[in-house]
């Protein structure tokens, strides 16, 4: 049993400055916002792409600041369709964003230093759309 187990009410949760595991998997299902920034140079990312998958149980999740994770896509977040924020800020391998399209609620949303990534059409689908942050998005 978890910490989190003992939290039924639990909201919210952030790991900023996370090296190892996060226990991803043993996140509540009701949790509606989750705030993971991980160190800069990260030294095992298909460790750390692998703990995304968990994130798929979080239906009800409603804003995810995923700082730094080395994944290429964002299809792990399929499943969390009420996102209304989500903010991929220094995700410097993120090259498809295509799943986006799988958020109808999504307000607002930074890919702020997103290095390589090019294609932006999959957010024309995206009409409610408030916020957009594309800072030191170079290849765009």
């Amino acid at each position: 049993m978890t910490i989190f187990n003992k939290c039924p009410a639990l909201k919210r949760i952030c790991f900023w400055g996370a090296t190892g595991d996060l226990a991803l998997d043993r996140l509540p299902p009701c949790l509606h916002a989750l705030e993971v920034k991980l160190r800069p140079h990260h030294d095992n990312p298909v460790e750390m792409s692998a703990t995304l998958s968990p994130l798929s149980s979080l239906t009800q999740l409603k804003e995810a600041v995923l700082h730094g994770f080395p994944f290429t896509s964002v299809a792990a977040l399929d499943s969390c369709t009420a996102l209304r924020s989500l903010d991929l800020k220094d995700c410097l391998a993120l090259t498809n964003i295509s799943s986006l399209s799988a958020f109808p609620n999504l307000h607002s949303l930074s890919l702020a230093n997103c290095g390589p990534l090019r294609d932006l059409t999959v957010l024309s689908v995206s009409c409610k759309l408030h916020t957009l942050d594309l800072s030191r998005c170079r290849q765009l």
